[in-house]
């Protein structure tokens, strides 16, 4: 994936445009600026939902426990992507917060509840974002990673016992 982001990013090809279908110069530079406003925006997203996972294994044990592992790092390759995309650009990544506000989080129930929230956020702000970017192969890499965070929710979501997929289509109060 993180490859494909760079690709997506226009690295090691004779197009000088970023992946940005833009006719000059100036539009390329504000293209490419939009661009890593929003992946740095994505960033964040991802940064939280790594701390999220951390947080979500130290309270579970057994099998949801090596599911919050696997989401964890499957959010840290995300978090990867998007860094390499950003740097790609020639812009510096946005940092991870030193701490994250958390819920109590006395039980199993309550620990799903505040990661499927985590995963509903994540998923929102993908459907917004994608149609912001300039860059077609940078869509397809949101795309992707919001397909992936769709189904942690839908995990997330047999795991309490609710409906895994309960429309047909994602939407922003997914």
């Amino acid at each position: 994936l993180a490859g494909g982001v760079l690709a997506a990013c226009g690295s090691g090809g004779q197009d000088d445009s970023n992946g940005i279908a833009t006719a000059t110069g100036a539009e390329q530079s504000t293209a490419a600026s939009a661009d890593v406003s929003i992946l740095n925006q994505a960033l964040a997203v991802e940064q939280r939902a790594v701390a999220t996972y951390q947080t979500a294994a130290q309270h579970l044990s057994g099998a949801r426990r090596r599911t919050a592992q696997h989401f964890e790092a499957q959010e840290r390759m995300h978090v990867d992507a998007l860094s390499q995309a950003v740097l790609a650009l020639g812009a510096t990544p946005t940092t991870a917060r030193d701490r994250y506000a958390l819920p109590p989080l006395s039980d199993d129930d309550a620990v799903l509840r505040f990661t499927m929230g985590v995963e509903q956020i994540a998923v929102a702000q993908y459907l917004d974002l994608i149609p912001k970017l300039s860059s077609q192969n940078l869509r397809a890499t949101f795309a992707s990673i919001l397909t992936v965070e769709a189904e942690h929710l839908a995990v997330l979501r047999e795991e309490a016992g609710q409906e895994p997929v309960p429309d047909a289509f994602v939407g922003r109060g997914t």
